[in-house]
């Protein structure tokens, strides 16, 4: 295959060291691959699980490009903030949207994530913690799983109910991501490789 059949992409790609939730029916590397060649331009990334099977993808997606119900669930939920990615994600079957900001006030800095189906219904959101405010069982637990420092904490909510800490960790060059219930049980640990993606052109 010559060079110009190729999409070359930059990604920032999750590897799952272990991953403790399987997806129920996670996407086929063909509509992982139709994701990336129709993708906007920035970063890109990709989860797979222990085994090389693959947990979901994201690509990046422009505002305008977004479903009506999606853009104004986003404005609601993330009324202001800086922008910092914006993904149309392929995961346990469905396509999904997932918005990141960043907010500051003065020297301090907070994140809000939140993850919607097409219709502006929300999977999951997040927003970051003061590292005191993890609880110290919990710091425990993330410290036993993966060794580093704790950069940034999230609190997360998926379904009613549902509630856990991501916790993005860093040892030397190595970055890690590490989700933990209130009650201390790893739901995921992963790591975090920049890495760059060659992608076959549609024909």
């Amino acid at each position: 295959m010559i060079a110009g059949d190729m999409l070359k992409a930059r990604s920032a790609a999750l590897f799952a060291a272990g991953w403790f939730t399987a997806c129920a029916t996670p996407p086929s590397t063909t509509d992982a691959v139709q994701a990336l060649q129709n993708a906007a331009a920035g970063p890109l990334q990709v989860e797979l699980q222990t085994g090389g099977a693959l947990a979901a993808a994201g690509v990046p997606v422009a505002v305008g490009d977004l479903p009506r119900a999606v853009s104004v669930a986003i404005d609601t939920i993330q009324p202001g903030g800086e922008p910092h990615t914006l993904q149309r994600v392929i995961q346990d079957g469905d396509e999904l949207y997932r918005s990141t900001k960043r907010y500051v006030d003065g020297d301090a800095t907070s994140w809000r994530s939140v993850l919607l189906d097409g219709d502006g219904t929300v999977r999951e959101r997040s927003h970051s913690l003061p590292r005191l405010e993890l609880p110290a069982s919990v710091a425990a637990q993330i410290e036993r799983a993966v060794r580093g420092a704790i950069q940034r904490v999230d609190a997360v909510q998926g379904d009613p109910g549902a509630e856990w800490f991501r916790a993005y960790i860093r040892h030397g060059d190595a970055r890690w991501v590490v989700d933990c219930t209130r009650g201390g049980a790893i739901r995921r640990r992963a790591r975090i490789l920049t890495s760059e993606l060659w992608v076959a052109a549609k024909p």
